[in-house]
């Protein structure tokens, strides 16, 4: 993993959305989005580091140019990681409820006293973190954004053990005292820098998903493919009824879906039926799973009837 980082700070990727002047590309989110869809094809684990980028948007749109300046440079030459410290025991989805305490010392310096749970990457180097301020205000108003650095006082307690996504750590965090640095304003951590933050966590998250699907077609494929030509050849189909053959089919993306049967008798026989005839070429199949069996209907415009097969889904093979 941490090889994959420094290859993609290498190719100055690391910084897809930070302006120029700190090293970064300057592209517009929708390229961003683009890359992260094209990493998790291969590795969801190295997107959630990659889709992490977001940190640094933060920091360019809220922060202080002397903080900008900072650390800006670091994340988009990927000489560091990010992680965004949210989640903490009593605290998950209602981020009001945050408990997490920053305070400033007799010299004016912000620490944070507390825990903090399943942070994605949280052994990062740079962790923007959501502590309260204002501990006469319990909603989420006496909120702020903090920056903390990796270090002796921030410790690592324990990693999550997870299903999936083993490249990728989640921790929690024991803040003792930790030094900080205040992210634009005071009470606007959670009303305005979270809500930024988590939109573009939102999008990264699609494409990450849509990566891994992707990722599943394509190895899906082959397998799918041979088995419904098996399949044809059992119906006695012969390879000109369909577009070329059906490898070519499927890869043409010429399968047509139709998820909506609204109107007709509520049989699993005229369902197949509307199907076939929602077909709008001659002899074009369509492959789908239903009531646990996978169904292939084909719908013949000269017949004007369906030819339809079923077998039990199962390993395609």
């Amino acid at each position: 993993m941490q090889e994959n980082l420094r290859a993609l700070g290498q190719a100055d990727l690391m910084g897809f959305t930070l302006p120029r002047c700190y090293g970064g590309l300057n592209c517009p989110n929708v390229i961003y989005a683009m890359a992260i869809e094209i990493v998790s094809r291969a590795d969801a684990s190295l997107m959630n580091l990659f889709g992490l980028q977001g940190i640094g948007d933060t920091i360019n749109a809220f922060a202080d140019p002397a903080v900008k300046d900072e650390y800006l440079p670091r994340f988009a030459h990927g000489q560091a990681t990010g992680a965004m410290a949210l989640t903490e025991p009593d605290a998950g989805s209602d981020l009001q409820a945050v408990g997490l305490r920053a305070w400033q010392d007799d010299d004016g310096q912000w620490r944070l006293t507390g825990v903090k749970r399943f942070i994605t990457n949280g052994c990062g180097d740079i962790i923007l973190t959501l502590a309260r301020s204002e501990p006469e205000i319990k909603d989420g108003r006496g909120l702020s954004m903090f920056l903390v650095e990796r270090g002796p006082r921030l410790i690592v307690r324990r990693l999550e053990h997870k299903l999936g996504i083993h490249g990728s750590p989640t921790c929690e965090l024991v803040y003792d005292d930790t030094p900080a640095k205040l992210i634009g304003e005071r009470q606007l951590g959670l009303i305005r820098y979270v809500m930024s933050l988590m939109n573009g966590a939102r999008l990264g998250v699609a494409a990450q998903g849509l990566g891994i699907a992707e990722a599943a077609y394509r190895t899906a494929l082959p397998a799918l493919s041979n088995f419904l030509s098996d399949f044809l050849s059992r119906m006695k189909v012969t390879p000109p009824s369909c577009p070329n053959s059906t490898k070519r089919l499927f890869g043409s993306r010429t399968i047509r879906s139709v998820t909506s049967l609204k109107k007709g008798p509520p049989t699993a026989m005229m369902d197949r039926l509307r199907l076939a005839k929602a077909v709008t070429s001659s002899r074009t199949p369509i492959a789908l799973v239903r009531y646990g069996r996978i169904e292939l209907v084909m719908y013949d415009t000269a017949r004007t009837s369906p030819l339809l097969g079923t077998f039990p889904a199962g390993p395609m093979s």
